[in-house]
């Protein structure tokens, strides 16, 4: 996914997430972040996008300096705040090439690409949550997650997140992830046997990573759950 699209695809993310949240339920439970309402979820989006969009802008490097950036400390409109904060995010990222040097937690790649990767992913995923849990006061069902942000996704979970393991974690197998809808493949623990194969659309294997929903193969969701992310 060119970098272009990554940025289309983050602005219409964050103004469809803004859209639900003006006009939804914010009181409403949020399914997959326990204890969290929409509000909260809408908050934590709006502080991670405005937090990131300092540590781009001003070219942050230091991790000490990243960590204490905090969000706000008194009650705001949420949404407004959500605006605020991705109108930031955005004009961060289109004036910062990738190779740009930012502190990341992903210590191999500390620079503008990921954090513009991690953006779109992360945005995407909650949007599906927000969606999901204004479900039941809307009457509709979240949309699925697009096809080209689902593979930016899983190529994300491929070649970071599966990294990023407890000392004690034991996959049941090789996962090897198909998605239906388009011509990519990858697989996850590709020394570890058998191999597990994980066909359906990228939404569904993206959600499926970041246990949305599940699988019905124990070993599928043991595994993903052991890889504690969430």
């Amino acid at each position: 996914m060119q970098r272009s699209a990554q940025l289309e695809a983050l602005i219409d993310i964050n103004r469809r997430f803004a859209e639900a949240s003006a006009t939804g339920d914010l009181s409403a439970p949020v399914e997959h972040c326990p204890g969290w309402t929409a509000r909260d979820l809408v908050m934590h989006l709006g502080e991670v996008q405005a937090i990131w969009a300092r540590i781009v802008s001003e070219r942050i490097t230091d991790g000490d300096v990243a960590a204490s950036i905090q969000g706000p400390t008194d009650d705001v409109d949420a949404v407004a705040y959500l605006i605020d904060a991705s109108a930031q995010m955005v004009a961060a990222l289109d004036h910062a090439p990738d190779d740009t040097a930012v502190w990341m937690w992903f210590k191999p790649q500390q620079n503008v690409g990921f954090v513009l990767r991690r953006q779109v992913i992360e945005a995407a995923v909650h949007l599906w949550d927000l969606e999901n849990a204004l479900a039941v006061s809307s009457g509709t069902e979240p949309h699925d997650i697009p096809t080209e942000v689902a593979l930016l996704g899983l190529s994300e979970f491929v070649d970071t997140m599966s990294t990023i393991v407890p000392d004690d974690f034991a996959p049941a197998g090789s996962l090897s992830l198909e998605p239906d809808d388009a011509i990519w493949h990858a697989t996850m623990f590709a020394d570890v046997d058998p191999i597990i194969s994980l066909v359906a659309p990228a939404s569904d294997l993206l959600l499926l990573c970041w246990q949305r929903n599940e699988s019905g193969d124990r070993r599928i969701d043991d595994t993903i759950g052991a890889l504690d992310l969430n």
